[in-house]
């Protein structure tokens, strides 16, 4: 089973758009850890779920109640959690229930087989199957299906970033170098665009996986659709 998941981390507002639209073209339901307000017209292809930053100097807010608060006032249905950083500490257990949060993905676990949600207090967590900064750093393809333990069974969470899929992303080393380069949450369409890869990247592996998804897999899913599998 495949759920495709996206961090959003402040990118602007068309580069969520763009993969919104792709999804909905593929009638594919995807899940969005959201860190700014965002807009979804017409999307119920699309959950909204929160990606607090608890990292010190976060400009979400100066405390993690703090921080939490404000996003429910963004997002009042998100009962969904990754934190940026994959940020954890054991006080969470408590915290984030009182703020309505019932599920976490704040966890990764590369290519791991036979993954299933996991029960911790009042939170199912789901591990993180696969993400695009991992499947760069080890190198891997993206121009055809070819990850570890891609034919074991098991929950494959995917976690996109979404400015990886736009831009088309072939290395981290790339990506580093366009954000010193270009201010991410304040950049315009044509400004960013300039910076996308014509040749094979994640934007691709994406589309790969989408078309796959579209063939194979029955019935998609939100992860607040697994919260009691």
């Amino acid at each position: 089973m495949i759920v495709l998941t996206f961090d959003s981390d402040w990118v602007p507002q068309f580069v969520l758009d763009e993969i919104v639209e792709k999804l909905r073209q593929a009638e594919i339901k995807g899940t969005f850890f959201l860190t700014s307000p965002y807009e979804f017209k017409d999307a119920p292809h699309i959950e909204r779920a929160l990606h607090p930053n608890f990292m010190p100097n976060s400009t979400q807010g100066n405390s993690i109640a703090d921080i939490l608060i404000r996003m429910k006032t963004w997002y009042s249905d998100a009962i969904g959690f990754r934190s940026h950083w994959l940020y954890w500490h054991a006080g969470l257990i408590e915290i984030l229930p009182q703020h309505g949060i019932i599920y976490d993905s704040s966890i990764i676990m590369p290519f791991h087989p036979h993954l299933e949600p996991t029960k911790l207090g009042d939170l199912t967590r789901f591990a993180v199957w696969w993400s695009d900064p991992v499947h760069m750093m080890h190198g891997l393809p993206t121009d055809r299906l070819d990850i570890p333990n891609w034919k074991k069974p098991g929950l494959k969470v995917f976690n996109f970033h979404p400015i990886h899929v736009f831009l088309n992303s072939r290395s981290i080393d790339q990506y580093q170098q366009i954000l010193r380069e270009v201010n991410l949450p304040q950049t315009d369409y044509d400004e960013l665009y300039k910076y996308v890869n014509d040749g094979y990247g994640i934007g691709t592996l994406f589309s790969i996986i989408v078309e796959y998804i579209r063939k194979h897999q029955r019935e998609t899913y939100f992860l607040k659709d697994l919260v009691n599998l």
